[in-house]
């Protein structure tokens, strides 16, 4: 993360800050927000109030926890994303799935895809 923080670095310090809206039945146990600037995004997800979710010692990591719940990226992202973190490549038609994003770690920090590709409307 602070690598990814070091190389885009003026994202994250003039980035316009966009809170994200997330939909599901465990919306409320989601953290998620964006930074933009120009064509470049990024975005953060974090699992909040988490001990009600799994058994101690587990993680909340894949479907098995976070079912139907999703998030909305901002108006005008690409399609594909890059978790910095586990470097899995997450896509996205008009949402990203929690059990996707959140699948191999317990917080996300996704990049935009750099180069062509279709956006979201």
């Amino acid at each position: 993360a602070l690598q990814a923080r070091q190389v885009e670095r003026e994202l994250f310090q003039h980035g316009a800050y966009q809170k994200l809206t997330v939909i599901g039945s465990l919306k409320g146990h989601v953290i998620a927000f964006a930074r933009e600037l120009g064509e470049r995004r990024a975005l953060v997800v974090a699992p909040r109030f988490s001990t009600g979710l799994v058994k101690d010692g587990e993680y909340p990591l894949g479907e098995a926890v976070w079912h139907e719940t999703r998030i909305l990226p901002p108006a005008g992202s690409r399609l594909r994303w890059r978790d910095v973190l586990s470097g899995q490549l997450v896509q996205g038609e008009e949402a990203l799935w929690l059990r996707e994003v959140l699948a191999q770690f317990p917080v996300a920090l996704l990049l935009n895809e750099p180069g062509p590709g279709r956006t979201a409307e």
